[in-house]
């Protein structure tokens, strides 16, 4: 991130930015409940974990009931390995990319509070 090389292709690339070129390293989900503002805390663990269950929870259902049968209409045969892999792909997709971003905003002065 510090090298000669990365400098020299931001240089060329500034005058395409909308903003500066600030970039934070994180490691975990912590991504999931951060802002657009680079100073924004993340939430205390325990209410990561609650808001990123009840996310996943009735996400996990809905895999059951629409996606698996689906599966089964489209002639798939029936295999846990299989159902898992599309599933939990299908949820994760939809936690990272879809949910969470709107939740998050969503429940925001309960999760920051």
């Amino acid at each position: 991130m510090e090298s000669d090389t990365r400098k020299t292709l931001i240089d060329k690339a500034h005058p395409l930015f909308t903003k500066e070129d600030n970039y934070e390293i994180k490691s975990g989900l912590d991504f999931l409940f951060y802002g657009e503002e680079t100073d924004t805390k993340v939430p205390v663990q325990w209410k990561q974990y609650l808001a990123t269950w009840s996310a996943i929870f009735p996400l996990s259902l809905m895999m059951q009931l629409l996606l698996l049968p689906s599966l089964r209409l489209m002639n798939i045969p029936a295999n846990r390995y299989f159902d898992t892999l599309v599933s939990t792909g299908c949820l994760v997709f939809l936690v990272i990319y879809v949910v969470m971003p709107n939740y998050t905003k969503l429940i925001r002065k309960w999760l920051y509070k």
